[in-house]
């Protein structure tokens, strides 16, 4: 008696956590997989270059999370591109405003700031460039300086002298309308 119950939770508990997952986390997997997949379409512009490449599935804005009466819950997919650039900022922002992906997701630039120390730096960014590029923008680039810092892009410092911008779409998801990210602790 007492080995069937050691095999029955030796069994049972690896299948409750697979069922558990494919009920909770994976709905938002397969969807950032999509974001992925639709963020390969995107063109870059001539004299670009791949830096690093960067996903995000979660709640990014820390203010949401913090106070969740307050604000509409919900899942954020973000997937980007540092790229490094030569040229106007200007024409970059026009090379990336012209293209839209399905389900009418714009195509979006960040323009990176760098510190001394060769990490994105939001604190570098001027109060107009802030204004400019939001609170979304600012978590994002507080998103991506913890990206680097933590190393997980192959080339974890980049050039004080160069010019990179980051490239990206995002997709909020909000509990009203899929409830299914009311369920997955990433997204709360």
């Amino acid at each position: 008696m007492k080995r069937q119950v050691k095999w029955l939770l030796l069994g049972g508990i690896p299948i409750l956590c697979l069922v558990l997952y494919l009920f909770t986390m994976a709905p938002q997997d397969r969807k950032l997989r999509e974001y992925k997949k639709a963020f390969l379409g995107i063109r870059h512009p001539e004299g670009t270059t791949l830096v690093s490449t960067h996903s995000h599935l979660g709640a990014l804005d820390p203010i949401r999370v913090m106070y969740k009466d307050t604000f509409e819950q919900g899942c954020d997919y973000l997937v980007g591109e540092v790229r490094e650039y030569s040229g106007t900022k200007e024409s970059i922002q026009a090379f990336y405003a012209a293209q839209k992906l399905r389900e009418e997701i714009p195509v979006s630039t960040i323009f990176v700031p760098v510190n001394s120390n060769g990490l994105p730096d939001a604190d570098a960014l001027t109060r107009e460039e802030a204004i400019a590029i939001g609170p979304g923008g600012v978590y994002i680039m507080v998103f991506l300086h913890g990206e680097y810092v933590s190393g997980l892009p192959k080339q974890r410092h980049l050039e004080t002298s160069g010019n990179y911008y980051f490239v990206f779409i995002m997709r909020q998801e909000f509990e009203r309308e899929f409830p299914s990210t009311a369920l997955d602790l990433r997204c709360n």
